[in-house]
């Protein structure tokens, strides 16, 4: 067995945990057992990549700041270190700046983590007294059944003046220990799919304002909204809810909607979602439109895309083919929609089948420009990059 604390720090964070991942790699392919603490996000998400590792986490209160030393597998943790900051005095200007400068998706996910946290610890204290009221239950289950056992010997020895009332007590000892033992499974799963419910629920509220506060910085930074009187077949316009310019090929419906193409995709649109080309363009764009020259879109390429991360990452392993290349269309599109230039699509090992219909099919989709296997640090063969059409 091999313990490891913080792998690789007091570096370069990017080649620390590069750096940190290959001697992980390296161990498991020796069939090490390894046990690593790290705060590195790569290290975090390494198992969804990789079967042979698995997430754990220590409880955390983030409401005292303490550690509630209890360990949860297959769930990676929050860093605290603006909690802990916090805690041991920094000033508090300084605090606020950093959780600034963390960005509003980094607060978002560390609140989520934290209510989690708090209802992992809720959940905890209803499972300890559950079991103590088990326990209690077992005991008077033990004395009942000590009792009934002295009544059902005192009826074989032909104590019949007593009978008729042994019996009734024997007949409510019974359905005292069936009530109990129901009691007991109904409440205990009672609460674990109340908490589970709850937790679902908070998360997804979560989630829901910050896609919210998202969209609504996008349409503030687009402009003001076209009049629908003045919009002509053919005109190019900046479609918010695409983040893409795209060109009208039919006016406004009696429901305000109408149909744009943005390249290869043909999709139908809320009229309000339309603004004028210049909104939304950078102001090299802008600036080259005012001289009169004709603005060329920015060609990306692979140095030129964002890294892997979950949003541009889709999972199939698992799925029947037909199911798997279902869900990556479906992927492909909200990717091109949200403009994020790249995709990484995980496949696995396996027989092979699912990466060469994966791979077969990318070949011929019209959102793909370019593809190429994952690298060393993308989860290799399993994965496939997709360069995404501009």
């Amino acid at each position: 067995m091999i313990l490891l604390d913080e792998l690789v720090v007091g570096t370069d964070p990017i080649q620390g945990a590069a750096l940190a991942q290959a001697i992980l790699e390296e161990f498991a392919n020796r069939n090490a057992m390894v046990i690593v603490t790290t705060h590195y996000e790569n290290l975090k998400i390494l198992p969804y990549t990789d079967d042979r590792f698995r997430n754990g986490a220590m409880g955390f209160d983030p409401d005292t700041g303490h550690p509630t030393y209890r360990l949860a597998l297959d769930a990676p943790g929050a860093s605290s270190a603006l909690q802990t900051a916090r805690r041991l005095g920094l000033d508090e200007g300084i605090v606020e700046r950093a959780g600034e400068l963390a960005g509003p998706d980094q607060r978002a996910l560390q609140t989520v983590i934290e209510d989690l946290e708090r209802e992992r610890d809720t959940l905890h204290r209803l499972r300890v007294d559950a079991q103590e009221e088990f326990n209690r239950h077992q005991v008077a289950r033990a004395a009942f059944e000590a009792r009934e056992k002295t009544l059902k010997e005192r009826l074989k020895k032909g104590l019949q003046s007593e009978r008729g009332g042994a019996l009734d007590d024997a007949r409510k000892l019974r359905n005292e220990l069936v009530s109990i033992r129901k009691s007991i499974r109904r409440k205990v799963t009672a609460k674990d799919t109340e908490w589970l419910a709850a937790a679902q629920k908070q998360a997804e509220e979560v989630i829901s304002d910050v896609t919210k506060s998202r969209a609504d910085e996008q349409r503030e930074l687009a402009g003001p909204e076209l009049d629908p009187g003045t919009l002509e077949i053919g005109q190019s316009v900046w479609v918010v809810s695409l983040g893409h310019e795209a060109v009208i090929e039919e006016l406004p419906d009696s429901k305000g909607r109408c149909h744009v193409r943005a390249g290869p995709l043909a999709v139908q649109v809320s009229a309000a979602d339309l603004r004028s080309r210049r909104h939304g363009k950078s102001e090299k764009k802008k600036t080259s439109a005012h001289r009169g020259t004709k603005p060329t879109p920015d060609v990306q390429g692979w140095d030129d895309v964002s890294p892997q991360i979950p949003d541009n990452t889709v999972d199939l392993r698992g799925l029947r083919v037909d199911e798997a290349l279902e869900r990556l269309e479906k992927f492909l599109d909200d990717c091109y929609g949200r403009d994020m230039g790249s995709a990484f699509v995980i496949h696995g090992h396996g027989t092979g089948a699912l990466k060469r219909e994966v791979r077969e099919w990318l070949r011929t989709s019209r959102y793909v420009r370019e593809q190429r296997r994952g690298g060393r640090y993308e989860g290799g063969d399993g994965v496939t990059a997709v360069l995404l059409q501009s």
